[in-house]
């Protein structure tokens, strides 16, 4: 498995499901994800676990994380973020079968759903209403 704490040469690492079988064409979803914000020491092993809940079809189509790099669009250099991808904002059931889902995974860390139509635009940048879903954080 590739680390995401030791890649530096690209910003995001990514897993498929490879199995995973859309219900609606692209141009009719209104696909988008949750965010998952850790601290970088923290992330690699956050990053296992959701790589491996995707690859067995426990979550969405896919997910990335963010590497090592520096990253001008990062609010800072000590967090970093993965997206774990939904299919469609509108099936709210499956959006909340994905948040719960990643509870059952251990996953405590505040959630924050965005639109993938949003990509590209940063609350760090002065962009507003991105955040479509927050799940606050879960304590121990």
């Amino acid at each position: 498995m590739r680390i995401p704490s030791q890649i530096s040469d690209r910003y995001w690492l990514f897993e498929l499901n490879e199995a995973y079988r859309f219900k609606k064409p692209r141009e009719e979803r209104a696909s988008g994800k949750w965010l998952i914000f850790d601290h970088a020491e923290r992330i690699d092993a956050l990053w296992e676990v959701i790589s491996t809940a995707i690859k067995n079809g426990q979550l969405g189509p896919s997910a990335k994380v963010a590497t090592a790099k520096p990253n001008p669009n990062a609010k800072d250099n000590a967090t970093r973020v993965i997206c774990v991808f939904t299919e469609d904002y509108n099936d709210r059931e499956d959006v909340h079968r994905v948040e719960q889902e990643l509870r059952a995974l251990g996953v405590k860390n505040r959630l924050v759903y965005k639109l993938d139509r949003d990509v590209g635009k940063y609350e760090n940048r002065g962009d507003t209403n991105l955040i479509k879903e927050v799940s606050e954080a879960v304590d121990d």
